[in-house]
């Protein structure tokens, strides 16, 4: 198995993914940083680009939604959304059945959907 590769794009005032994070569609990317930007979605890319996600990190962002199918939901076991705006979670979100830690607080969720119920593999 090869080591993770592991990108980080900390602290630049992106909006969008750069272009070089799109151009470069590395297929061994698993960890992905983006924390202290200006997102404001989740971009759709990452899961057609980036299939081997395991860790992706939004923190401290502008994010106020969380569109379906935006990660790989096969490969995804770390997920920081800490500090964001984001008001719901995909009805589907239970597809995320690898995830094994979530990072929701400071956000603006006042529930969880059902679905969340299926992450079983989810810890403290």
């Amino acid at each position: 198995m090869p080591p993770n590769m592991i990108l980080d794009y900390a602290k630049q005032s992106l909006t969008t993914l750069p272009n070089d994070l799109l151009i470069t569609k590395n297929k061994n990317v698993t960890i992905l940083f983006l924390p202290d930007n200006h997102f404001t979605t989740i971009p759709t890319e990452l899961s057609k680009h980036y299939p081997k996600l395991s860790m992706i990190g939004f923190k401290n962002n502008r994010l106020d939604q969380f569109p379906v199918h935006c990660l790989p939901y096969q490969t995804l076991a770390w997920l920081i959304l800490t500090n964001n705006r984001i008001p719901t979670l995909p009805s589907d979100f239970g597809r995320y059945q690898q995830l094994r830690k979530c990072m929701l607080s400071g956000n603006r969720l006042t529930e969880l959907p059902e679905s969340f119920s299926e992450c079983h593999h989810l810890e403290l």
